[in-house]
């Protein structure tokens, strides 16, 4: 199960919603607030045109396992692959990926 799915479940809030309020506190850029919060499910976000987004999600579909979850917990939600065909970053999954994985080897 996803983390931010089990927090959600459990507590009614999850850990990307805490970290883009947070980050809205601190004076972060509404766009950049926004691509965190919606990061995990970005087709639901109603404004598909913000610039920071896709790369947030794809950083979170692609980074790395957080070390300190316990076991149990699955990696973080899948790519979204119709909201990046529909802003028509799709074409870049490839790279990203590819990117991810030689950044894992260093």
């Amino acid at each position: 199960m996803p983390l931010d799915k089990a927090e959600q479940d459990k507590f009614g809030i999850n850990h990307t919603l805490i970290g883009a309020y947070l980050l809205s506190l601190w004076g972060f850029s509404h766009m950049l607030v926004e691509a965190v919060a919606y990061a995990s499910w970005p087709s639901s976000y109603s404004c598909p045109r913000n610039p920071i987004l896709p790369f947030v999600h794809a950083a979170r579909a692609f980074g790395p396992r957080f070390p300190l979850l316990p076991d149990g917990f699955g990696p973080p939600h899948g790519l979204d692959m119709n909201y990046l065909a529909e802003i028509r970053h799709d074409k870049y999954v490839n790279r990203w990926k590819r990117l991810a994985q030689s950044k894992a080897n260093d």
